[in-house]
């Protein structure tokens, strides 16, 4: 936008676009412009180039409305030239109009010139201000040219893709996942970036499939970026206006979760892998403004207790699927990557989750607990309270024997996978002493990985 108050400076643009550029000599060329202007305008004003004895009336009149019309022509651009609030062109000008009237018509000087040679000095007059105003758009547009071949590569293209009508962004975002829209298409332009807030690209969080596909690395459970996980989330919530129904994340912390609690009353699925800073305070609010959810993931979350896990059961009538997974107890899968202090930190308290399961999710159909520290007598509290389990993956789980198995999940008839602790213990990890041989192991879990 140009400026609206009087400034200082070589750089401006008089009259037309791009001139006299940004070089000193430029501007001083466009300064004796404007005052060889202001002193032709007043020499025209002044002289008297048609004289009463000119035989022809019509040539007369002719010649005088064409002075007049060169005349008022140089004051408009004059006065354009000054509208460029330019400290410097308003000098020029006033002391071009200044000089002009102090030789042409004050009582200082009257020179007299025959008729012809009047003539001939305006012809002149003329012809070299059209030249030089020719040059200078000549110039001008040359300059402009040049400018748009530089950034037509850039320019042209955003130019044109701002264009796109909205439904028809719409069908083209549509085809992308989010971290694709969230990694190109959202800085293209302002109409784009409006495209992609638009809650029809908001019933989901998803980035779960994006985790999954990378390396784990130990900058994730970094504050810095749990920050902009949750700084994603919120953003999604805000524009999805109360249409999210599905989050799939790692590394949020509990102000995201208690924000997706009070802005997404139609959420059915919660997934919230690895969240050292989720508590039961976040989960708390989930279960009394979600009541619709109907799948849950809290694994690698130890700051989660069996208390949230009752009070969801509670409010969440719908929950078909729970997953509460711990991890793996050899630390050295996760050295270098997990903070050591949040591995020591791994929830104990298994039937005490076992129980709030049995009591207060009798619908589940499919649970996972890999890893966790529950009992036999855990085992047989979720088996007597949920008979409509489909799925049971025990993973990891060594308090309870295959035996145990059998026995406990015996009464669940609609059981059609379960996964059983069936794994390799290294010796340097696990102390074998707790059941005084590695024979003793193979007949436990029924594994025959020692039988030679």
């Amino acid at each position: 936008m140009p400026p609206l108050t009087f400034f200082w400076g070589s750089k401006t643009e008089i009259i037309f676009p791009g001139w006299p550029g940004e070089s000193f000599g430029g501007y001083i060329s466009a300064l004796v412009l404007v005052f060889v202007i202001s002193l032709l305008v007043e020499w025209l004003s002044h002289a008297r180039l048609v004289k009463s004895s000119t035989s022809s009336v019509v040539t007369a009149g002719l010649l005088q409305t064409l002075m007049y019309a060169i005349r008022v022509a140089l004051a408009y651009l004059l006065m354009l030239a000054v509208m460029s609030f330019n400290i410097g062109v308003l000098v020029a000008a006033v002391g071009g109009y200044s000089v002009g009237f102090l030789v042409f018509g004050s009582q200082y000087k009257r020179t007299r010139v025959h008729p012809s040679g009047n003539y001939i000095i305006s012809f002149i007059i003329c012809i070299n201000s059209f030249i030089l105003i020719s040059s200078i758009l000549s110039s001008s547009k040359q300059n402009k040219m040049s400018n748009q071949e530089e950034n037509e590569t850039d320019s042209a293209p955003s130019s044109n893709w701002a264009e796109l009508t909205h439904v028809c962004l719409l069908n083209i975002l549509s085809r992308l996942t989010l971290t694709q829209r969230w990694t190109g298409p959202m800085f293209v332009c302002r109409s784009w970036f409006s495209a992609c807030k638009d809650p029809v690209f908001h019933s989901a969080f998803d980035l779960e499939t994006h985790f999954e596909s990378l390396a784990e690395s130990p900058r994730w459970w970094t504050p810095e970026f749990e920050r902009r996980i949750d700084s994603m989330l919120r953003s999604v919530i805000e524009w999805s206006e109360g249409s999210l129904v599905e989050i799939k994340t790692r590394h949020c912390s509990d102000r995201a979760l208690s924000f997706a609690a009070e802005r997404c009353p139609n959420l059915e699925v919660l997934s919230i892998k690895s969240c050292p800073n989720v508590t039961d305070n976040s989960l708390t609010r989930i279960a009394f403004r979600c009541s619709k959810l109907r799948e849950l993931d809290i694994s690698y979350c130890y700051e989660v207790s069996h208390q949230s896990l009752a009070i969801i059961g509670r409010n969440c009538q719908n929950l078909k699927v729970l997953k509460r997974n711990l991890m793996n107890w050899d630390a050295s899968q996760h050295e270098g990557i997990v903070p050591k202090e949040y591995l020591n930190a791994c929830p104990q308290d298994g039937d005490s989750e076992a129980s709030a399961i049995a009591r207060f999710m009798p619908n589940l159909e499919h649970l996972e607990l890999r890893f966790s520290k529950l009992s036999a007598r855990g085992l047989c509290l979720i088996c007597e309270g949920c008979l409509n389990m489909e799925c049971l993956d025990l993973s990891g789980c060594i308090n309870f024997t295959s035996r145990d198995i059998v026995n406990t999940t015996s009464n669940l008839k609609n059981l059609k996978q379960i996964i059983k602790p069936n794994f390799y213990i290294p010796r340097s990890v696990f102390h074998t002493d707790r059941y005084g041989h590695w024979r003793l192991y193979d007949e436990r879990f029924q594994t025959d990985i020692f039988r030679i």
